[in-house]
């Protein structure tokens, strides 16, 4: 993982490019808990995967990025799957489920 304590943060795990890998964003403004706060930090949550719908990694900027995209590392490591992200479900509402909603946008996607 590639980690940049900056203001906003800017975090990378695993592989975003390369011959059959796509890249799926979503941006903070999809996931309610910024928005019950009153402010909606400027950010976003992207994976990259393959046709054959395997993670290849992920990448974010903004806020708490660091600790939002930590959630992605035990799929990673075992090889997993964009369905294995997808069925996740985080207690609701938090940041981390931005990781959970790209992850079945890009799923349901035409791949």
């Amino acid at each position: 993982m590639r980690a940049g304590y900056t203001d906003p943060q800017v975090v990378q795990v695993g592989i975003l490019e390369g011959d059959g890998i796509r890249r799926v964003r979503v941006e903070f403004n999809r996931i309610l808990k910024p928005r019950l706060h009153g402010r909606v930090p400027e950010g976003f949550f992207e994976v990259a995967c393959g046709r054959d719908r395997r993670l290849f990694g992920a990448a974010a900027g903004g806020e708490h990025v660091v600790e939002i995209v930590s959630v992605v590392l035990p799929v990673l490591q075992k090889g997993g799957t964009l369905d294995d992200l997808a069925g996740i479900y985080p207690g609701h509402p938090s940041m981390s489920e931005i990781v959970f909603e790209v992850a079945r946008i890009a799923r349901d996607s035409a791949l």
